[in-house]
């Protein structure tokens, strides 16, 4: 990139001109040619796989004609991942030095890096900048696994950020609060990692109204979970709230009980619920989330690891995390979605069945992005190639194949 944004050596010819072809409809045939982003991992550090081979086919597009350069260059930047710090430092001097606004092009942004070396004093600062050249920014996300700099660093994000995932598991309880005090107002979804260092000492209260929060995802272990119940539940008002992603880790057999408070509260407009797979022990055949469900009385998707003596009056879908299943002949599969819908889902319209191979089995929603519905019978099955793994979506069964067989969740 030259300090105007454009790729060097961009041909000045435009011979796709004489084609006639709308800027609208390049974009969506660009749009179709990449691979969508829940395939991709960023954080794998090797040129051949997804991510960065698709970040080449976007810098491929850009450099054909100035047609496609114009097309193009709104996939290359509307999402920016940040794996070393040292982008960060150029993605503002580049958005600083453009002749014509990039920045007006972004729309998502991931931090997931290091934060070290110089920049450790001026990092807030950095990031202020480029929040400043970006004013169509509705997406943040802060992934990386590295503490920051300075322990209470307050994250200087914009008011009208939409979508905000706190992913990093060493924020302190205080930089979570600066940050929904700067979103709380315009947030749609919100993505929090509870770690157990927020119970030392015990948290203060702030209370929060979300007026348009629809999804809240939050990753809880055993201990963690009754922040739930005893700081967020009577705190946080989310009265928009229809999709919920409980992720956890360990049993909870004997403590899911404990969130019962949060599900009275919060639980009577879901319409979407899903649970992580590691919520029950597989020798329980008891569900104990089951109690849960009786306080989301429109529940409509169900998402579990594991079925259990689970009911619901309402239910139209439910998606199993479950190996077996989603490799076993289609017998069994009827078999047990007849069995279901009689006894515990008298509303059920189909089971899916999800392998839990694949890097998809940690985005938290992804049986959200690819519903239920969009196959419902064997005629409407599809795959999605994306370099080195394929998505295949099968009438019941969603999994995903690598170059080498499946591909492994270590």
């Amino acid at each position: 990139m030259n300090e105007q944004g454009t790729p060097e050596g961009a041909l000045k010819r435009s011979p796709s001109s004489e084609l006639q072809i709308p800027p609208e409809i390049l974009y969506q045939i660009f749009l179709r040619a990449i691979p969508p982003s829940f395939l991709l991992d960023p954080w794998q550090l090797t040129s051949q796989f997804a991510w960065c081979m698709t970040q080449r086919q976007k810098r491929s597009i850009v450099g054909v004609c100035r047609t496609w350069y114009s097309v193009g260059i709104t996939l290359l930047y509307e999402d920016i991942c940040i794996r070393r710090v040292e982008q960060l430092v150029c993605l503002r001097n580049t958005l600083r030095g453009a002749s014509h606004s990039l920045g007006s092009l972004i729309k998502t942004l991931n931090v997931g890096c290091m934060i070290k070396g110089q920049v450790d004093v001026d990092f807030s600062e950095l990031l202020q900048d480029v929040f400043d050249l970006c004013p169509a920014l509705s997406t943040f996300s802060f992934t990386s696994v590295w503490s920051l700099p300075f322990p209470d660093t307050i994250l200087p994000l914009p008011c009208l950020i939409t979508h905000l995932n706190l992913e990093n598991p060493t924020l302190t309880y205080e930089t979570m609060i600066g940050a929904l005090s700067q979103t709380a107002h315009n947030l749609i979804s919100l993505w929090l990692h509870v770690p157990e260092h927020w119970l030392e000492p015990a948290p203060s209260n702030h209370h929060f109204i979300f007026p348009r929060l629809k999804s809240f995802c939050c990753r809880i272990s055993e201990n963690t979970q009754l922040m739930l119940s005893n700081v967020i539940s009577p705190n946080w008002t989310m009265d928009c709230l229809c999709q919920l992603t409980l992720i956890g880790e360990g049993f909870w057999d004997e403590r899911a009980p404990m969130l019962t408070p949060f599900f009275i509260s919060h639980g009577k407009g879901l319409k979407y619920l899903s649970i992580d797979t590691t919520i029950c022990s597989a020798s329980n055949a008891f569900c104990p989330i089951a109690p849960l469900l009786t306080h989301c009385p429109v529940l409509e998707h169900l998402v579990l690891g594991r079925l259990g003596s689970c009911a619901h009056p309402n239910v139209k879908w439910l998606d199993q995390w479950n190996d077996a299943l989603a490799n076993s002949g289609t017998q069994s599969q009827l078999g047990l979605e007849e069995w279901v819908q009689k006894f515990a889902m008298p509303s059920l319209q189909g089971i899916r069945f999800l392998s839990t191979y694949g890097t998809y089995r940690y985005i938290s929603d992804f049986p959200i992005m690819v519903p239920p519905a969009t196959v419902t019978g064997n005629f409407e099955s599809f795959a999605i190639n994306a370099f080195d793994k394929k998505l295949i979506h099968e009438y019941k069964t969603v999994k995903i194949e690598g170059q080498r067989g499946m591909i492994g969740c270590g």
